[in-house]
């Protein structure tokens, strides 16, 4: 796939969650995930969200209330 399709970022998106993105059906191929700098408090909820991105190798979180 094109490297767009492989790195997404939403870095100071004010996401809460990653459940809302439905990224597992819109990028499955998903390699890296940018994540730095929202207000996600629920890490067992964006880890449930993740699971169908089986390519993915990167994920970031700082600056999160996690």
């Amino acid at each position: 796939g094109r490297k767009s399709d492989l790195e997404f970022s939403l870095q100071n998106s004010k996401v809460r969650s990653d459940s809302s993105l439905n990224l597992s059906e819109r990028l499955p191929h998903l390699e890296q995930l940018d994540l730095i700098g929202n207000e996600i408090e629920d890490l067992d909820d964006v880890l449930a969200s993740l699971r169908g991105l089986t390519n993915l190798k990167a994920l970031w979180l700082k600056q999160n209330p996690v």
